[in-house]
């Protein structure tokens, strides 16, 4: 019959590969022609050598391909491939919702789909939100963000909809079934990995080699908690972010994966770094970002009704329940807690229990201090009930605990790592052999620590973590020591929680502990980045923490990565060596500031409140300002003059001057600001998607001639997929923020924009006034 062409052999190049995935290691998959427009393929899984027929004729895409097996209906591809000969999903739903319980006391956020430049997107419950969106794009891979800070809930929410989707998946009411990856805290050198270890958990029918396909094909949503794991400090998570495009890259513009992170950083931080990984950048993506919403206040009291009927709180006494809770934040310094379900949860806990919530105006504090005088108290005590712990004591063993977590990156210990804390703390405290044994016996069922996979143990909630992990670092700081407090900031990445809570203790003597801090990155090695970013983190803190500004100093060395700077005020310093980026700049004040090598990179700014009063930094080094729309929002700004207005409204010296402006109509340079906001969210575009965004563009009266003019000189291509009905598609080739940039003639940009700007500059010349 000859050799097969083009399309064809495309397919069965495709198929090959997807059978290869669930064939037993090291077994060949052989395709053949059969009757006219079908293949044979014959491969070994589990043993078992299995002969099916496709028909590839007519299809442009294995997802549009008829299954045969012998003595079978027809079937379509991804029916096959979830069938209990292959991936047996089904069965893998039943592991699923047995593994990750559903909770009854659950309460969903509000979340808003934050993708438009449209003001006040509108709130919807997020377990609704959260399948509606990652629905499956056609025509490009579907990346949701959800966003959150810690506490608001995203590991819960991720984990009730998987629950509820394995259950519908079951009675027929899910086309996909959600995979589960928790990526947060460990260290991982690839997706693989991660990915690995979930599926030995649900003991599921086939390996990793098998997600993409069936990611891609449909039968999968891939979730992954903690995907900033993955992103980290580029240099030392290279290796992880190169598995994470290459999974992407194998979806081959198909599929939804759903990524958790804390902050909108990591979004930004995502797009930006997979649009120069090698390969994934040619096929097509969409971003679409959700933010999670704290609980209004009758969500709130939902979720004490739901966990006092679970109690079996008497009706009459639920009332009360609530104005206790309610009572629990009615300080002001308390009250923005009380929209954030981990510590409405465990306030709620607390008094269900009828433990003392002790005074104070730190609701963590206190908190902690509860949990720990209960363990102290009633459950690590002798027969006579005398306590072997102090309360103060038992603090030291959990700021261990996380501090060897820490060490070894990772949010889990062994038993055995475990035990050997324990061990090491307990002798150098010298207490009798009788209470050394009961504390290691009673170590892994301890206060805030949680059973983990395989036995190891982790910490209730990572704001615990953050919380005994701030003790080590403030301890170190306070001995003045730079070298074994570099050592330390080192290992990995320092959660921003456990940072703040650092800073927040050693605003007492600031000058002397930033000092210290300072000091610890002068040395260059290959972890000098890492060192950099956590000590400016731990800065952040110290310096938010400080009730009174920051005057003559120099302040050097520091990357200030995902920070919230609100509320800092520096005066007549110098700034040499800094880096701002993804940070929040509102409220953020600079006075009669010096710069010397500063830059500022997608740093959120306000001009009603940000103060920069800083020389020496030109408005070149603030690339792809935010401007801050509400207090969780904000819009990129791509336009040279825009930035260098709002920048000059916030005082920026140097932003003062005109910037030297190519001619072009300000018109067309509204529709490329609207196309750089588009290409923001996907690199891959087709002028008959009726969204908004693409609407705003090509239905501009200039779009043709624009587009053809970037077409001409590389910018944009054409690209056409068959497996969306020959549609063509629009690829761009350059970051969006580097499109507008060459509106200013002075700026560095890459030859293709320079020639688009010579170009518009001819098509569309500025009216004169």
């Amino acid at each position: 019959m000859g050799e097969p062409s083009g399309l064809k052999k495309e397919l069965r190049d495709q198929l090959r590969k997807d059978l290869a995935g669930f064939a037993d290691p090291g077994m060949p998959v052989t395709i053949k022609e059969a009757e006219e427009g079908w293949v044979k393929a014959d491969w070994v899984i589990r043993g078992d050598r299995r002969s099916t027929d496709f028909l590839l004729a007519g299809s442009s895409d294995l997802r549009d391909v008829t299954v045969r097996a012998a003595g079978s209906a027809d079937i379509s591809y991804a029916s096959f491939l979830a069938g209990t000969d292959m991936a047996n999903l089904r069965r893998l739903s039943t592991n699923i919702a047995n593994l990750i319980k559903g909770d009854s006391s659950y309460v969903s956020p509000y979340a808003v789909l934050d993708n438009s430049l449209e003001d006040s997107p509108p709130k919807t419950a997020a377990n609704v939100l959260v399948r509606e969106i990652t629905k499956s794009d056609e025509e490009r891979t579907n990346v949701v963000f959800l966003t959150a800070q810690a506490g608001v809930g995203k590991t819960s929410l991720l984990q009730h909809v998987v629950h509820a989707v394995a259950t519908d998946y079951r009675s027929g009411q899910a086309e996909a079934l959600w995979l589960y990856v928790d990526a947060q805290g460990r260290r991982l050198a690839k997706l693989d990995d991660a990915i690995s270890g979930e599926l030995g958990k649900l003991r599921a029918q086939f390996s990793f080699d098998a997600v993409a396909t069936l990611v891609r094909v449909g039968c999968l949503v891939l979730v992954v908690d903690g995907f900033d794991e993955l992103l980290g400090i580029q240099g030392s998570y290279d290796e992880s972010f190169s598995s994470l495009a290459s999974f992407l890259d194998e979806l081959q513009s198909s599929g939804c994966v759903v990524a958790a992170a804390r902050s909108a950083y990591y979004e930004q931080e995502f797009v930006g770094r997979v649009n120069s990984a090698i390969g994934f950048r040619t096929d097509g993506w969409v971003v679409n970002r959700v933010r999670l919403q704290q609980w209004d206040d009758a969500q709130v009291d939902d979720y004490v009704e739901k966990r006092a009927r679970i109690d079996r709180t008497q009706s009459a006494r639920i009332s009360e329940l609530k104005d206790k809770v309610s009572t629990a934040f009615a300080s002001e310094s308390v009250s923005h807690l009380r929209g954030m379900p981990f510590f409405v949860s465990r306030v709620t806990d607390l008094i269900l229990k009828d433990s003392v919530l002790s005074s104070g105006t730190d609701l963590l504090e206190r908190l902690v201090n509860s949990y720990v005088s209960r363990e102290a108290k009633e459950k690590l005590r002798d027969s006579p009930g005398h306590s072997y712990l102090t309360a103060g004591q038992l603090r030291e063993v959990f700021s261990e605990i996380a501090e060897e977590m820490w060490r070894q990156d990772t949010r889990e210990l062994s038993r055995t790592s475990l035990r050997e804390v324990l061990e090491v703390w307990l002798d150098v405290a010298g207490l009798p052999s009788e209470a050394q044994l009961a504390i290691v016996d009673r170590g892994p069922y301890s206060a805030l620590l949680l059973p983990a996979d395989k036995g190891a143990v982790k910490f209730e909630h990572d704001v615990y973590y953050s919380y005994f992990l701030a003790g080590p670092i403030v301890e170190l700081a306070r001995k003045g020591e730079p070298l074994p407090l570099r050592q330390a900031l080192r290992r990995s990445n320092l959660p921003v929680e456990a940072a703040s809570m650092a800073g927040a203790r050693l605003r007492t003597n600031a000058a002397e502990n930033l000092e210290v801090l300072m000091t610890a990155c002068e040395r260059q090695d290959a972890s000098t980045e890492q060192v950099r970013q956590n000590a400016g983190t731990v800065a952040a803190g110290i310096m938010r923490a400080s009730e009174t500004p920051f005057e003559d100093m120099e302040i050097r060395l520091m990357r200030f990565v995902d920070c919230d700077l609100s509320g800092i005020t520096i005066r007549e310093s110098t700034l040499r060596d800094c880096g701002f980026t993804g940070s929040d700049l509102q409220d953020f004040h600079l006075s009669q500031c010096v710069g010397k090598r500063v830059s500022f990179e997608r740093v959120r700014v306000d001009p009603s409140s940000t103060q920069l009063d800083i020389s020496g930094v030109p408005v070149n080094e603030f690339r792809a300002l935010r401007l801050i729309r509400d207090s969780t929002s904000d819009n990129p700004v791509y336009d040279p003059r825009k930035v260098s207005e709002i920048l000059a409204t916030c005082g920026l010296p140097e932003a003062q001057a005109p910037v030297p402006l190519r001619q072009v109509s300000t018109d067309v340079v509204g529709l490329l600001n609207d196309l750089s906001w588009l290409l923001a969210k996907t690199n891959y575009f087709t002028e008959q998607d009726g969204t908004a965004d693409v609407r705003r563009v090509v239905q501009h009266p200039q779009w043709r001639t624009v587009r053809n003019a970037m077409v001409d000189v590389g910018v944009l291509s054409w690209s056409k997929r068959q497996t969306s009905g020959n549609k063509e598609f629009l690829r761009v080739h350059v970051p969006p923020n580097d499109l507008l940039a060459g509106r200013d003639s002075q700026a560095t940009v890459v030859p293709a924009v320079r020639a688009l700007w010579d170009s518009l500059e001819d098509l569309f010349p500025e009216e004169e006034n």
